[in-house]
């Protein structure tokens, strides 16, 4: 059994992007990704393989996640949409992290690694093919008037509804398996093959938050290797990218607008509810409820207040006051520990990396809330806690 849940585990990572392909069993609806990590769950819960000890940090703020995510479907409005968010965005990631860290070891977890580049390379591929126009919008991709003015504006989509999720997506992905790569080969050349695509999917995106979290990767990354002058050159060419995608989109006034008044009244809406929040998946309908009659809100604002673009304020929102503490105290399991050691792995540095930039790009998006976002980021816990049990196999500096 642990051969087929590894298997299993590793087609999905493989296979994140086709998380839009959905159906039902028995009525339940779900999708091939998350049938593929129930069914390694299931494997792990047979497997032969020996049961490690968890982090006591990762345990804590991954039950707090889930019990705040509980209350939250409680207390929603929209009851249907919270379980399915409970289900797909908080209990299937929380049943991977728990799968991978039983089934993989120091030496099958190359597997793991080699399916993300596999994904990051498939990604990275089809989104510069479709913005260039060799491949099509796929179905899933509502045709509404939103998704027509990301193909005006020329930014780059993906497999995704919105270009912002394709640097969500990349960028944590990329910081992992370019550390991988590069402590197995140390060959540039190989480097370059896959950041190379993914940097231009990025670029393409016009997701300057994306290229905030490319930049964050890149400052942790070369900071553990103590090079002043590399981390400034890097900083500084991420930065003109910033700037060079700014200032070729005037589309961002707009956006930028509204996301100050999204940003401004999810406040409010933390504020009235504090403790539990209003539940996964209720924020664009309660915004709908208490504005109205605001006018700016109905024709500039609703397309982009699906979430709130931030990922402490959806967090808070959707799990209330125990999801926040989880999140928190998750990412801060991985940042802290990574920061006050003394030796880490360059593999290690990798996931750190990958961390950070979601919790950067987490101050201007909600860098969690989708099905594959939310996988990524319990992959980088389990990954995190693998590498750390697994000696110096890949621990070369």
């Amino acid at each position: 059994m642990t051969k087929l849940g590894r298997l299993l585990l590793v087609v999905a990572i493989a296979l994140l992007p086709l998380y839009y392909v959905r159906f039902s069993i028995l009525e339940l609806p779900t999708n091939v990704v998350e049938l593929l990590i129930v069914l390694g769950f299931v494997a792990a819960l047979f497997s032969e393989q020996q049961p490690k000890p968890l982090k006591t940090q990762l345990v804590i703020g991954t039950l707090l996640l889930l019990s705040g995510a509980a209350i939250g479907t409680l207390v929603a409005d929209d009851t249907r949409t919270a379980l399915g968010i409970l289900k797909g965005w908080f209990v299937v990631p929380a049943m991977f992290c728990w799968s991978a860290w039983k089934l993989f070891d120091q030496k099958s977890a190359h597997w793991l690694f080699q399916a993300i580049i596999f994904s990051v390379f498939l990604v990275s591929l089809y989104t510069i093919l479709q913005w260039a126009g060799y491949l099509p919008l796929i179905a899933h991709q509502n045709s509404g008037g939103d998704l027509n003015q990301y193909v005006e504006q020329g930014r780059a989509l993906g497999f995704f509804e919105s270009p912002n999720y394709v640097s969500m997506y990349l960028v944590p992905l990329l910081a992992i398996g370019v550390a991988y790569i590069w402590s197995r080969t140390r060959s540039i050349i190989v480097v370059v093959l896959l950041a190379a695509p993914a940097v231009t999917a990025i670029y393409l995106s016009g997701s300057r938050a994306g290229l905030v979290a490319l930049l964050t990767v890149g400052l942790v990354s070369l900071l553990w290797r103590r090079s002043v002058k590399a981390v400034l050159v890097t900083a500084a060419v991420l930065l003109a990218a910033v700037a060079v995608v700014s200032l070729s989109a005037p589309r961002q006034n707009t956006s930028d607008q509204a996301r100050l008044f999204i940003w401004r009244e999810a406040t409010k809406v933390v504020i009235d509810e504090p403790l539990t929040g209003i539940g996964p998946g209720q924020f664009q309908t309660e915004l709908d409820k208490k504005l109205a009659a605001d006018s700016y809100y109905q024709s500039d604002v609703r397309a982009y207040a699906l979430h709130p673009h931030n990922l402490y304020l959806s967090m808070w929102l959707s799990a209330g006051v125990l999801g926040l503490l989880g999140l928190v105290l998750l990412l801060l399991h991985v940042l802290f520990t990574g920061i006050v050691e003394s030796h880490i792995s360059r593999i290690r540095v990798g996931i750190l990396a990958a961390v950070a930039a979601i919790a950067v790009h987490g101050l201007f998006d909600s860098t969690y809330f989708k099905n594959d976002l939310s996988i990524i980021f319990f992959l980088a816990l389990a990954l995190w806690q693998i590498c750390e049990s697994s000696g110096r196999r890949y621990d070369s500096t």
